[in-house]
């Protein structure tokens, strides 16, 4: 017997055969060892979606998956996955109705209340980071003494009222967490597992959720924390790390010390991190290089300067190729993130980022990440573009199962591997998570915005050229 049935919900890795997804999610790693740092016993369980399934046998193994669950279940989960934890949520209280749902990360904190509102099989959720209140809540439903309204950061349901507690303060010194409990990760699974050496971002992109989420601030753990973390990592057998910090190289002395602290070790055959096209000059790149960094992403966002000048300021798209074109003589690897469809994105510009997208791959080597542009409920764009939601039933391959299988082996059957894997694994799971809750979606767009998209000129136009490329 477990104190709790802590959940990860994610994807599988494959697709028919072919990888299509390396990465761990970290969070929950650190999770489970606070749980476990103040006594709290963790059934930890991965729960991994199969688009081959139908929707009504993903629902069934679903529901025997809880079956042996403890009465407290905690799930964590990003906005993709979402309308599938809601509805499983239903199935589990029908299933069994003295679960007690507990829901937690990005996906679910961004959109508490309303989702809380509406489905009334979910108990509580944790708002942001839930190192430090979710140990004081399972404590507090197991023995009492404590009341929720008392603990920070959560909104729960009591006596058929919602009520959210103040928010929780953010962990300033990331040091001050136990290390993640590495020893739940299956390294046979993951191969290039995730690392965060800082949380956090400060630059509040308008059409990014992470600021919001985190509050625009940023902290950060140790370079000896980091050493210490990749050498339980290289003991299991890991040989590539990726540093999913959005803002890693914010800091340059910290960064200085870090790569110090690496190269003494040399543990990793190859490291990958963020980048930032803003931040990223030679003597960053070569302090990177000197560390074993391989491999680099970076958000280009678009191939157009009147898109850039309204999503990221500062940035032209010259500048940026030329801080691409500079990398390269540092990293063996540069990914490129590109999107399309804003909605004050003109057919105009979409060619220009389609030339770019063409002479980042072809002409520079570069992995290219081309996908639609998402809403996401905590973004400024969100507030100022909600309401032209859409849903291109007829357009995308999201909506149609036939479709969406004939784009994605299209894809695989012309891309390398690896290439694309982002616009694959976002095409993958919001198709198969639309035909397990359709209704739930489609009668709730301010909740699962992700499944919809802004209204943009020349849509149909826009998909000819981009479908030549991508899936959508």
């Amino acid at each position: 017997m477990s104190d709790i049935t802590l959940i990860n919900i994610t994807s599988k890795n494959t697709y028919d055969g072919k990888i299509v997804n390396r990465l761990s999610t970290i969070g929950i790693y650190s999770l489970i060892a606070c749980l476990e740092d103040s006594g709290i016993s963790v059934d930890f369980r991965e729960y991994f979606l199969d688009f081959e399934k139908s929707s009504s046998e993903e629902m069934v193994t679903a529901v025997k998956f809880f079956k042996n669950s403890e009465k407290i279940i905690g799930i964590g989960c990003h906005s993709i996955h979402l309308p599938f934890v809601a509805r499983v949520a239903q199935e589990i209280k029908k299933a069994f109705p003295d679960k007690f749902i507990i829901l937690g990360g990005v996906g679910p904190s961004i959109v508490a209340r309303p989702l809380m509102e509406l489905i009334k099989d979910i108990d509580l959720i944790v708002i942001g980071e839930a190192e430090v209140n979710l140990p004081q809540l399972v404590k507090a439903l197991i023995y009492g003494g404590k009341k929720l309204s008392d603990i920070k950061g959560i909104i729960f349901r009591e006596d058929d009222k919602i009520i959210a507690a103040p928010p929780i303060e953010r962990v300033n010194d990331l040091d001050d967490l136990p290390m993640p409990a590495y020893k739940y990760l299956d390294v046979g699974l993951y191969k290039q597992p995730m690392v965060m050496s800082a949380r956090g971002c400060p630059f509040g992109c308008p059409f990014c959720s992470l600021g919001a989420y985190w509050n625009r601030k940023v902290s950060y753990r140790s370079p000896e924390r980091i050493q210490k973390e990749l050498q339980t990592l290289s003991g299991m057998g890991v040989k590539r790390v990726f540093f999913a910090d959005p803002c890693f190289m914010l800091n340059k002395e910290r960064l200085i010390g870090f790569a110090d602290v690496v190269k003494k070790d040399a543990l990793m055959e190859e490291l990958k991190t963020y980048g930032r096209l803003d931040l990223v000059d030679r003597e960053t790149c070569q302090i990177l290089a000197d560390a074993n960094f391989k491999a680099i992403f970076y958000g280009l966002e678009s191939g157009s300067d009147s898109v850039l000048r309204q999503i990221k300021r500062g940035i032209r798209v010259q500048d940026g190729l030329e801080t691409i074109r500079m990398t390269k003589k540092y990293f063996t690897r540069i990914e490129v993130s590109l999107m399309w469809g804003f909605p004050f994105e003109t057919l105009g510009d979409l060619k220009k980022t389609i030339d770019i997208h063409n002479y980042l791959k072809d002409e520079l080597g570069c992995v290219v990440q081309l996908t639609w542009f998402q809403p996401f409920a905590n973004t400024r764009y969100f507030q100022e573009y909600k309401n032209i939601l859409m849903k291109p039933e007829s357009l995308s391959g999201i909506y149609d199962r036939r479709i969406g299988r004939e784009q994605i082996h299209s894809t695989l059957d012309r891309a390398k591997e690896y290439d694309y894997t982002i616009s694959l694994r976002s095409m993958i799971g919001h198709s198969h998570v639309y035909s397990l809750a359709k209704e739930l979606i489609d009668s709730n767009p301010c909740i699962f915005p992700d499944f919809y998209r802004y209204k943009t000129p020349d849509l149909d136009k826009k998909l000819d050229i981009v479908n030549k490329i991508v899936p959508n």
